[in-house]
């Protein structure tokens, strides 16, 4: 089902984080993907500032890689329990977090392009936004892995 749907893919929209000064979710991305590469030590409050501008701001599935990631996972669940409280979740607004500890690049991001392309409540998410927590811009990377991946 996975590959059926790879063709709703619109837009993969990559956004490099090297401070911890400002970020802002580009408000196109409607209902999408997020895939956090962390490259580098990200402060606890910044980690819940972002989770919860993630939530705030249509994120469905949340897909961490990196440095830590098992606590953006537990960050963005923290985010959407605490805009709705546990057991007032809608199903539309159930955000799906993965963590992936032992992966390569290569195989998350192939996660995100076929794996991870329906959220909770089965509507396909169009977009896929890429916060790449790291020192220098790897966009032309990123998309070529993206691109490339089957």
């Amino acid at each position: 089902m996975s590959r059926q749907i790879d063709w709703f893919v619109r837009m993969l929209t990559y956004q490099l984080v090297q401070s911890e000064e400002f970020i802002s979710i580009p408000s196109h991305l409607g209902k999408y993907r997020c895939v956090l590469l962390i490259e580098r030590p990200v402060r606890d409050e910044f980690r819940y500032e972002v989770s919860r501008l993630l939530v705030q701001n249509g994120c469905l599935y949340a897909i961490a890689w990196g440095k830590d990631c098992s606590l953006w996972d537990d960050s963005v669940d923290y985010a959407n329990i605490e805009k709705f409280k546990p057991d007032d979740i809608p199903a539309d607004h159930f955000v799906m977090t993965t963590w992936h500890e032992t992966d390569s690049l290569e195989e998350v991001l192939r996660f995100a392009k076929f794996d991870a392309v329906v959220s909770y409540a089965n509507e396909p998410l169009l977009n896929l936004l890429i916060l790449d927590f790291t020192n220098e811009n790897r966009r032309p990377f990123i998309e070529e892995i993206y691109n490339e991946a089957t």
